[in-house]
């Protein structure tokens, strides 16, 4: 697992999440700094990113993986690449 991934990828979200729900799933594994969402609000499921302070908070947010949260069980995974993150591109390279 990547030490400096602060950032995790949410997947199967129903299209009416938002950003202070998101918040306040997450917020149970730390302090959340960041929630992005994306995809196509007249898809069924949308997916977000979601950065922590720490990569300690966003390991322990994998645990969510699977979770209920609105109509779908969500998919809980550590993103590529933190958000944010003028350094990625440095380490990919």
């Amino acid at each position: 697992m990547a030490d400096h991934i602060t950032t995790v990828y949410v997947g199967n979200l129903t299209c009416k999440a938002d950003e202070t729900a998101m918040r306040s799933v997450f917020e149970t594994c730390g302090q959340v700094l960041q929630v992005s969402l994306a995809g196509k609000q007249d898809h069924r499921a949308i997916f977000a990113f979601v950065r922590f302070a720490d990569a300690s908070s966003a390991r322990t947010a994998l645990a969510m993986d699977g979770l209920q949260v609105g109509e779908f069980p969500i998919k809980v995974s550590l993103a590529k690449n933190n958000l944010n993150d003028p350094m990625a591109a440095a380490r990919l390279g």
